[in-house]
């Protein structure tokens, strides 16, 4: 449930209800969160506008730290590292996206395609923009090659195979459909290689879908470029991407 619209829902209350009986997929405890609102509302308007202020400052403050550390992340590095090792122990799906991202630029580049995709933000709102996936390469504004950027803790499925085929018919202009599995291993289970010996692969839009895993990707970007030319791309997708974790800059900064 959306914080905007349980207010909506608690406008004629005048408070929240603090009864959230469901799991929530937040970054907070919903309940903390009520609490706080509910509190706001009891102020009186010389508190409210103190703690208006609070919150101004502390925003600015937030968004000074938040363009230094993008500006670190886009400065050049001749640091070299495990990029992949880096990424194992990094729980955090955006910065998978970002790694593939400057795989795909390094071996594309020279083509004239342009990567897209790194600076959204991965919500909802994906399907209805009706976006290809979740990185697009796109010449001369049109996508030709479609994404779809798998962490370590997903898998693909039939029904992943049924959208990306939907959504090669309503973008004849791709070439490809890739979708990328961060875990090694569940690029080359026995489901997927049911799916791409099945029929459904070898015909029609099923042929324009590709699965490969991004240890692979990685290795095939190696090939034309180098680790440092990697990690400097990735450093400045991550400066990029609204949705990465701030702990993840953090470290990123740290190992460089």
């Amino acid at each position: 449930m959306q914080g905007s619209r349980a207010i909506e829902k608690m406008r004629t209350l005048k408070r929240l209800n603090q009864d959230f009986d469901s799991a929530q997929r937040t970054l907070f405890d919903l309940k903390i969160f009520a609490e706080i609102l509910n509190q706001i509302n009891k102020l009186e308007k010389p508190e409210l506008l103190e703690l208006i202020k609070y919150f101004i400052c502390t925003a600015k403050a937030i968004r000074t730290e938040r363009i230094s550390m993008n500006q670190a992340l886009q400065a050049e590095t001749d640091a070299t590292f495990d990029l992949l090792s880096f990424l194992g122990n990094t729980a955090d799906p955006e910065f998978t996206k970002c790694v593939t991202a400057a795989c795909l630029n390094v071996l594309y580049r020279n083509d004239g395609l342009l990567i897209r995709g790194v600076d959204d933000f991965k919500t909802a709102s994906d399907a209805r923009a009706k976006k290809p996936g979740d990185i697009t390469l796109e010449k001369d504004f049109s996508p030709v090659i479609a994404v779809e950027v798998k962490d370590k803790t997903q898998h693909i499925d039939w029904n992943n195979i049924e959208r990306a085929k939907r959504i090669i018919t309503n973008h004849p202009d791709l070439s490809s459909f890739l979708f990328v599995l961060e875990n090694r291993s569940a690029a080359t289970n026995s489901l997927i290689h049911e799916m791409v010996t099945s029929p459904q692969l070898m015909i029609g839009s099923g042929k324009k879908i590709v699965v490969m895993s991004l240890h692979l990707l990685y290795r095939m970007a190696l090939a034309v470029s180098s680790e440092n030319e990697i990690i400097n791309i990735t450093g400045t997708y991550l400066s990029m991407a609204p949705a990465v974790k701030p702990e993840t800059k953090a470290a990123w900064l740290k190992q460089r």
